[in-house]
This record gives C-alpha cells, structure tokens and sequence, in this order.
C-alpha cells in the first residue's frame, strides 16, 4: 500500500480503509498487531489532512495507549522496542499538532515529551545511513515543543529551546557541508525555528529583534523556493512581519505584507488564508 503515491488524502482514505477491511476479513492479523497499528496511524494521518480531527485523534490515541502512557514510553508494552519506539514517532508527528489545534496544549507537550525519549532510545541503536533523517524528525518535535510553549505563555522556555535547537541546526548544516543544500527533512527547518522566535519575541514585544528573526527566516526561506516547508514558512514569516508593522502603527506597510503573504498563500496553497483576509479586511475599513 503506498497511499502517499494518491492524489489526494481522500484517496488514500479510502484505499487504507479497504485494506483494514480485507485484513478483518481475512482474520489473520489482530487489531492490536504491529501491521494492523501501523495503518491505522496512516488512515488517521489521511483524516487529519482531510479536515476530520476528531477522528483522528480519536484513532491515535488509542494507537498512542498501545505504545505509550502520558508521561513515557509504555513498559512492556508487548511490542518489539524499535518497532514501538519509531510507532510513537510516527503517532507523535500528527497528534501532537492536532492537539494543539485544539488548544490542548499540555496534551502536546506530553506527546512531544515521550516523542523525544522515543527518539533517543533510537539514536543509538539505528543504522548511522537512518541517524540523520531520525535527528531531523528529533529537532521537528524541539520546535514544536518550543511552538506549543510559547502558546502556552511560557515565552521563556520557548525563547531558550528554540535557541539552542537553532544552534544545533546550524551546527549540523555546518557539519554536512554542501549536503545541507540538498532538499530533505532539514529544509528550511532553521526558518521555521526563526519564524518561532519571531513570534516569541513579538509577544514579550521586542519588536525590533522579532523583525530581526523574521527577515533573516525570509532570507533562508528564499534558499529553497518551490519546497512546499519553505513556501509555507515565507507565507507565515511575511504575515508576522506585517503584524509588526501593525504594532508598531504602520498601517500601510501591514497592508503590503498582508496582501504580500495572501498572494503567495494562493499561489503555493499556504498559510492560514482565512486569516489573512480577516486582517486585511480590518485595516481596509479603518
């Protein structure tokens, strides 16, 4: 089943749910076997990006109670540890935003937490060729994590978390040297963490330093235009900067980044688009 080939996630829906079908049928695996588990994570990732949250939270959190209990990994669990460990990854990559959608913040920071224990329990027992492409998915949860605290209130945390995965991106890049030019799972990865401090940095109103952080997310956003994590990244950067504009009474300079970030967003199928226009809309009738 490669339902990532389909057009679309309805597609992909439909063909994973006839293959959970066939499989009851054929009675040879259970609901609760690793292959069984693996595809209901795929069907509830196919939901999610259908629009249908809720039951696809509902499917991974019963996939989560499997594999994992609130606050760690689940101790015999019953399940090969690699398979389980990379099963909370795979789980913690969709329902940790979806719970934060929903504003259940310390929900997420508890799906990203054991998500990191899972991840280093791997780190060390991986193949090396694996190690990078797990390391990348590590510094996803980092900036989520840090994403989901400054949400919270805890600008703080966030401000010192993004820092240093900052750090670590940089560092890393550094490392592989013109490999880091390559498209993969670090893309624009350094943007989307600058982005987050942007944001935080907006919010404990350092507004000079949060155009700072912002301009130089738009400069690595530009590396790589075209990749779908860069396109969305520069729609969102461009947005905040006009939120900054607006803060500080400009206005007119928010409109032209407001209506910047709204032409990219439909041409690249990007950010919050509603969103947007709502603050279009509002500076348009003062």
């Amino acid at each position: 089943m490669r339902e990532h080939l389909v057009p679309n996630a309805h597609i992909a829906y439909v063909f994973l749910l006839r293959a959970l079908e066939q499989i009851y049928q054929d009675k040879q695996l259970g609901e609760e076997s690793a292959e069984v588990q693996e595809i209901v994570v795929r069907l509830a990732t196919a939901a999610s990006l259908m629009g249908e949250q809720e039951p696809a939270m509902k499917m991974l959190e019963g996939c989560w109670e499997r594999v994992a209990d609130d606050q760690e990994v689940k101790k015999d669990s019953g399940y090969p540890d690699m398979w389980q460990k990379e099963q909370i990854g795979r789980i913690a990559k969709v329902l940790g935003p979806l719970a934060t959608d929903k504003g259940e913040f310390d929900r997420a920071v508890q799906v990203y937490g054991v998500a990191l224990q899972a991840a280093r329990f791997l780190d060390t027992r991986i193949d090396v060729e694996q190690r990078d492409r797990l390391r990348a998915q590590t510094a996803g949860f980092v900036a989520s994590l840090g994403e989901t605290f400054a949400l919270k209130g805890d600008y703080e945390s966030a401000r010192v978390l993004l820092l240093g995965l900052l750090a670590e991106i940089r560092q890393r890049n550094q490392d592989v040297g013109a490999e880091a030019n390559r498209v993969d799972q670090w893309t624009c990865l350094d943007a989307v963490v600058m982005l987050n401090l942007a944001q935080v940095f907006a919010q404990l109103r350092s507004m000079d330093e949060s155009s700072e952080w912002a301009t130089s997310a738009l400069a690595a956003t530009a590396k790589n235009q075209g990749v779908r994590a860069c396109d969305n990244c520069y729609t969102h950067t461009v947005y905040h900067m006009g939120t900054i504009a607006e803060a500080k009474g400009k206005n007119g300079d928010a409109l032209v980044m407001y209506r910047k970030a709204l032409e990219h967003g439909r041409k690249t199928k990007t950010g919050n688009i509603e969103t947007i226009k709502s603050s279009i809309a509002k500076l348009e009738s003062i």
